[in-house]
């Protein structure tokens, strides 16, 4: 089992960022993002609170770019 040196190394080189963020970097809205999150396509964390906002690990938005890009490109083999 890692140590708690790792494991909180490892959070602090994969920051958290919100929905909003998240939605620029993948070109979609942040309700999306929101959505996405509910149907179980992203995982986040809610914020304790009344606004309850979603944040993401880096890591996770990142992951889910490479799988549209594959996704897409997928798609364009087929098509040709």
């Amino acid at each position: 089992m890692p140590s708690d040196d790792v494991i909180t190394t490892k959070l602090a080189d994969d920051p958290l960022v919100s929905a909003a963020e998240a939605g620029r970097a993948l070109g979609v809205t942040t309700v999306s993002v929101q959505r996405w999150v509910r149907d179980g396509l992203i995982a986040a964390e809610k914020m304790p609170g009344k606004t309850g906002a979603y944040v993401l690990r880096r890591s996770e938005v990142e992951r889910v770019l490479a799988e549209r890009a594959a996704k897409r490109e997928s798609s364009k083999a087929v098509a040709s």
